[in-house]
């Protein structure tokens, strides 16, 4: 880019330097020129006397096509100078196009990657929380079960100590009852005796 630029100044500089002074010099040419009348000479032709004051010039009509012949050279070189001129800033145009292009694509990519990062963030956290909550779920679960557990646990054996209880009085209440009989047989037997 900056060499097309620097091609470009110094186009217009080597065209500013060299072609005005080609049309100066060639005007001051003329404006030295002797007018004289029309001659089967060749135009310009150097002087073949030795005077060094005098040289034979081109008449005035001849001059005219000339300078109109000039004038139409530089109108070429001019429009040749715009051609160019034109040609570099398409150039330059479809150069500038063509970056600002590429920084758009860079952007869209930037852009794309931001958004693949931030979704793949969200997905990360989202997945982070759904399997937070299902510890907690597991461990809620877990805990109620545990209670659960530890109840009837707790009911098994207040239940079985409630029955051994019952057993163990009804055993004592039975073998009371026994020694009880066993005491009235007894007592009963002394008595018959002594009666005897």
């Amino acid at each position: 880019m900056k060499k097309f630029i620097k091609y470009l100044i110094f186009l217009t500089l080597a065209f500013f330097i060299t072609e005005p002074s080609e049309s100066d010099s060639q005007e001051k040419k003329i404006k030295k020129i002797i007018i004289e009348k029309p001659s089967n000479e060749r135009l310009l032709s150097p002087p073949i006397d030795k005077k060094k004051d005098a040289i034979k010039l081109i008449p005035p009509k001849e001059i005219e096509a000339i300078q109109k012949l000039q004038k139409e050279k530089r109108k070429a070189i001019e429009e040749k100078r715009k051609k160019e001129i034109e040609k570099a800033q398409k150039l330059q145009e479809e150069k500038r196009k063509e970056l600002e292009e590429k920084q758009k694509q860079s952007l869209e990519a930037a852009r794309k990657a931001e958004q693949e990062r931030k979704l793949k963030e969200e997905e990360a956290a989202r997945k982070a929380e759904q399997e937070r909550k299902l510890k907690e779920q597991e461990a809620a679960r877990k805990a109620e079960q545990e209670r659960k557990l530890k109840e009837q646990e707790a009911v098994r054996k207040a239940e079985q100590e409630r029955k051994l209880k019952e057993q163990e009085a009804a055993r004592k209440a039975e073998q009371e009852r026994k020694l009880k009989e066993e005491e009235a047989a007894r007592k009963a037997e002394q008595e018959r005796k002594l009666k005897e």
